[in-house]
């Protein structure tokens, strides 16, 4: 049965450097549809805490921006990266931050994408805001510190 009150949290590391600079640029891509609503509540305090470690951080609302699904082209395999799309998402934000934190809304029985370490899983939250009440707060605001 699909449930639709799980926020999964994935953060993916990028780096081909060895050495990884005191302060990082953090790219926060907020996958919710309702701003404020628990995803981007939870982008909001991982934002804050890598600001507070001493990190450059910015959040992108990927809902309000152009963004063609990936067709399964390989284009990009062949392209230095490049996409065959030419959409909001071809940013070099995204390419020249360290690390990237991917949020968005989960199923119980459903992963999006490729999973990778690093999943929180909020869980039993679905009213917008509901999340300020639990500890996933917390562990938000530590990743971020903790990037």
């Amino acid at each position: 049965m699909i449930k639709s009150n799980f926020i999964n949290i994935i953060m993916r590391m990028h780096s081909a450097v060895k050495e990884v600079p005191m302060s990082k640029k953090v790219l926060i891509l907020s996958g919710s549809p309702r701003k404020g609503g628990n995803s981007d509540i939870l982008c909001d305090e991982f934002l804050r805490g890598a600001q507070d470690a001493g990190h450059k951080a910015e959040k992108i609302r990927v809902a309000e921006k152009k963004v063609a699904p990936c067709s399964g082209c390989y284009y990009c395999s062949t392209h230095g990266g490049a996409c065959v799309h030419k959409d909001d998402m071809a940013d070099e934000k995204k390419a020249s931050a360290d690390t990237t934190l991917a949020c968005f809304r989960g199923y119980a029985d459903c992963v999006e994408g490729a999973v990778e370490k690093g999943v929180l899983v909020a869980g039993g939250v679905y009213e917008p805001g509901a999340v300020r009440n639990t500890s996933a707060m917390a562990q938000a605001y530590e990743m971020g510190r903790n990037v």
